[in-house]
């Protein structure tokens, strides 16, 4: 029998796809006139005002300084190492934000030029890469034990978007493997 199946890869495109049409707020730190981004007139954008786009329209005004994220929004290294402290002292999974490993990884994008800019030290990139491993590892452990066992709808529901795919899948290989060495 033929599977139709995407891979891992596609569905998690699939869902950065979506994170990139999520509204995120903005706060103008320069004027800057309207543009049209694929025949889409965005701005025009003044000084101190916050606007809320969908994340691909900020990007090239935050890559350009127009823009930037509020401070409250900012995710660097020691917001990273709260994560992975408050996930190490649970012996469950910490319920995060839906969307967290698309959030991370594209705000890591930020950081090489926040450190051009000298608003963030040298070391933050391999700082904020390493907080992420460790962060990763311990939820990646959590979701393996989870896939292995049955767990309850509001143990499933502290997984984030991203992490439902690699437990279904998971969930999916460990059931396959278990029942051909059952009897």
């Amino acid at each position: 029998m033929q599977q139709l199946e995407s891979s891992i890869l596609e569905e998690l495109e699939r869902l950065r796809c979506s994170y990139h049409h999520e509204m995120i707020e903005a706060e103008c730190i320069e004027d800057c006139e309207a543009i049209n981004l694929f025949g889409e007139k965005i701005g025009p954008f003044k000084k101190n005002l916050t606007y809320k786009l969908s994340f691909w329209k900020i990007l090239p005004f935050i890559e350009k300084k127009y823009l930037r994220l509020p401070s409250k929004s900012q995710i660097n290294s020691a917001f990273i190492q709260k994560l992975a402290d408050s996930e190490l002292e649970e012996i469950r999974l910490v319920k995060q934000k839906n969307d967290l490993f698309l959030e991370l990884r594209e705000s890591s994008c930020f950081i090489p030029n926040l450190i051009k800019n000298k608003k963030l030290p040298k070391d933050e990139m391999e700082k904020y890469q390493d907080r992420f491993d460790i962060l990763f590892n311990q939820r990646i452990s959590k979701i393996l034990q989870l896939a292995s066992g049955n767990p309850s709808l509001e143990i499933l529901d502290r997984l984030t978007s991203a992490e439902r795919i690699i437990y279904n899948r998971l969930k999916n290989v460990i059931n396959q493997y278990r029942e051909f060495f059952s009897y």
